[in-house]
């Protein structure tokens, strides 16, 4: 993960990507109309293959794209490795991995199918319009699915689930795609991370739920992402983001807790510029509701229209860790029953207005000394009978 984030992220993402590397080969499991291969095929044709019956203790792997606009429907049946590496494979191969392709546009997956110890349940390489539908990937010795170098993928009503568990991976990881759809998903119980991305473009991840993920339900970074209406249940952190020109809405985070260092925040941007994170509800964390931390430049950022409800420790946090915070505007938030603050700002460069702060367990709003007082903010109830430091409160 980029600096933009924490760096604790790096060392699975980098086990994960040397597992890429080193696991992968071509063996096509049987299919009905795999036959079909072998006829004359006219330009532009889709090569449609269904499944007529389970493929169990796979040695390696399951099926291996190798044409342009395939469609595999799995028609109920699982897919399932031996749950064992090939330790044979040599490091240019595709080993291991339940479906995979390279290279190759048009490729759909659908069917209410299992993909299951694998590797990796599913593997995209460098393909455009891959599309995943009506899934489960579960039980995977690492991510249930990895996307990279792709273009227009849309993973939909997908069930991924307990893989990584003694790896420490995701559930999905995508890496250098653009224009990613990731809707309808249901992500939980794996090793680390629900999603885990980096220096993908203009991804949409959005009405998923994620849930027991003990490390976070998406953590990553990217430009031009919306992360939108997704529940967030029982993961270590809901979101933790960086990048530029993203926005963060309308999701609703709920019990994230605290495990070792990590862990315990709803909503975490560690850099970049012109992000927006709006509307978002977060309930009962273990630490933070919204922590803005500008472990990478942070410039230009909006924090608006956000309720926190009982958060460990404040509501919404704005500070500087690494790098500098500037521009940071927090507009009409709700910040109710946090144990420590409602409203922390620990740099001048930001604007507040029309927020309010009531019953939190210490100052309503506590501002860094020079911070612009946008007017209309409100605190009451609050543990320090000043309620508010460094901007007027009502």
């Amino acid at each position: 993960m980029s600096a933009k984030l924490r760096l604790h992220h790096r060392p699975a993402i980098l086990v994960l990507l040397e597992v890429i590397l080193a696991f992968a080969l071509v063996a096509v499991a049987g299919l009905s109309g795999a036959d079909a291969a072998a006829k004359k095929l006219s330009c532009g044709e889709t090569i449609t293959a269904k499944l007529d019956s389970d493929l169990l203790n796979c040695p390696n792997n399951g099926i291996i794209v190798a044409a342009n606009d395939v469609t595999i429907d799995l028609n109920g049946h699982t897919i399932d490795g031996d749950d064992a590496l090939d330790k044979s494979c040599g490091k240019t191969e595709i080993c291991d991995v339940g479906i995979a392709s390279e290279g190759y546009d048009g490729l759909t997956v659908r069917g209410k199918g299992i993909l299951r110890q694998f590797a990796l349940g599913a593997l995209v390489l460098d393909a455009n319009e891959p599309h995943f539908r009506k899934l489960r990937m579960r039980h995977n010795i690492f991510s249930g699915m990895v996307l990279a170098g792709a273009r227009n993928a849309h993973l939909g009503k997908l069930r991924i689930s307990a893989n990584g568990l003694d790896t420490d991976q995701a559930g999905l990881s995508f890496f250098d795609s653009r224009n990613t759809l990731i809707s309808r998903n249901t992500i939980s119980a794996n090793g680390d991370i629900g999603i885990f991305t980096e220096g993908s473009i203009r991804s949409r991840i959005v009405h998923n739920r994620f849930a027991a993920n003990p490390e976070g339900g998406i953590i990553g970074d990217g430009q031009s992402a919306l992360i939108a209406h997704n529940r967030f249940a029982r993961n270590g952190d809901g979101i933790g983001w960086g990048g530029d020109d993203n926005v963060i809405r309308a999701n609703s985070v709920s019990g994230s807790s605290a495990r070792g260092e990590g862990g315990g925040q709803g909503i975490e941007f560690g850099g970049g510029k012109h992000n927006r994170i709006v509307g978002n509800t977060i309930r009962d964390v273990d630490k933070h509701g919204v922590v803005i931390e500008a472990f990478g430049p942070i410039r230009g950022m909006v924090a608006a229209r956000n309720s926190v409800h009982s958060a460990g420790e404040d509501g919404l946090v704005v500070r500087d860790v690494v790098k500098s915070a500037r521009r940071v505007s927090l507009r009409a938030n709700h910040a109710v029953g946090s144990k420590d603050d409602g409203i922390d700002v620990a740099i001048k460069s930001a604007k507040l207005t029309d927020n309010v702060a009531r019953n939190n367990g210490d100052h309503g709003i506590e501002a860094h000394d020079g911070v612009e007082d946008g007017g209309g903010n409100h605190a009451k109830g609050n543990g320090d009978p000043r309620q508010c430091v460094n901007v007027k409160c009502r």
